[in-house]
């Protein structure tokens, strides 16, 4: 292979990077402030920021690939379940994208990658299956990005919650020690927090917010804290007795869930070597000896092969995640 072959298989990689690099970069205080209003419609709704749910919001202008973007799609995406769905994705991941952004990311790595194929292979079934594993790395990006985050903001509920039980059992309303709390709390908790706070600022009811924050940090336990808040500010009970208890019950999950994640660590990483080692090992083949691999794609053998094969890994990958996962 010549030089400009080589240079013509690694500036499509360098364009997509790039273009997700220009797209990532929030350099610009109105940009986030753009993207927090939009989120604010989507998690509040509209007529907590006093406009009119058919007015867009304004583009941003600090960024000129994302101005092209968002002029390109508009808001649109914003607008149709799947765009409030993939939004609401985002921020739980978060990423400081909007729908179509994302969407325009996914579309630039596909293509860099299914074109790096073709360029390297010159073979279509390749560029395929090429295109389909990078645009599934992106749905594995977004969905580790949200694990990551979870887990985060499963780790600072305890204190907070106790933090959340003195400041009550000190004289201060439930709104105002939430706001107070925010402020010291770790991340992504002082984030999440701050954002319930706004919502209520803004006009929105206190479950309505507490709903929204649940929505977000799909937790289990965030699920109990935000019911049994709502059930005691209804009844009157003693809110910050409830909350040292469900402190207890947290810490105590907690414990547990670290056990159970050190107990499953050498299964889980047995279950990435074998899901990952033969698609390592085909790939390395295909690059040093081309004429030793590339018949896996073009006769019929050994395309069937590579199906089973493909296939046995998705089912024993899937297997030993099943085993790995204990609930508590």
């Amino acid at each position: 292979m010549t030089p400009v072959t080589y240079a013509l298989m690694v500036l499509p990689v360098i364009g997509a990077l790039g273009l997700v690099w220009v797209l990532l970069r929030v350099d610009e205080a109105e940009e986030w402030d753009t993207i927090r209003d939009t989120r604010i419609r989507t998690f509040a709704g509209a007529d907590y920021l006093g406009d009119n749910p058919t007015t867009s919001a304004p583009a941003p202008t600090g960024n000129p690939l994302r101005t092209l973007v968002a002029s390109l799609a508009g808001q649109r995406m914003e607008r149709t379940e799947r765009g409030r769905r993939l939004t609401a994705t985002l921020a739980r991941a978060d990423l400081k994208l909007r729908s179509e952004e994302w969407i325009f990311v996914v579309a630039a790595i596909t293509a860099a990658m299914g074109g790096l194929a073709w360029l390297r292979f010159r073979n279509p079934i390749v560029v395929v299956v090429v295109a389909l594993l990078a645009y599934v790395a992106t749905g594995w990006f977004l969905g580790w990005r949200i694990a990551r985050r979870l887990r985060k903001f499963e780790s600072g509920l305890g204190e907070t919650l106790v933090a959340i039980a003195n400041a009550l059992k000190a004289g201060y309303a439930f709104g105002a020690a939430l706001k107070v709390v925010s402020e010291a709390a770790p991340y992504p908790l002082d984030v999440e927090l701050g954002r319930v706070v706004g919502a209520v600022a803004l006009g929105a009811q206190m479950d309505e917010a507490l709903d929204s924050l649940a929505e977000r940090n799909r937790s289990e336990d965030v699920e109990l804290i935000v019911a049994a808040i709502k059930i005691s500010r209804a009844t009157g009970g003693n809110l910050a007795e409830v909350l040292d208890s469900i402190e207890e019950t947290i810490r105590g999950r907690i414990q547990v869930k670290g056990q159970i994640r050190t107990l499953t660590a050498q299964a889980r990483a047995s279950g990435y070597v074998i899901s990952i080692l033969p698609i390592a090992l085909a790939a390395l083949l295909t690059l040093i000896s081309p004429a030793y691999f590339t018949p896996m794609f073009t006769r019929g053998e050994g395309i069937i092969m590579l199906i089973v094969a493909g296939f046995g890994i998705v089912v024993g990958s899937a297997i030993i995640r099943k085993i790995v996962a204990i609930k508590v």
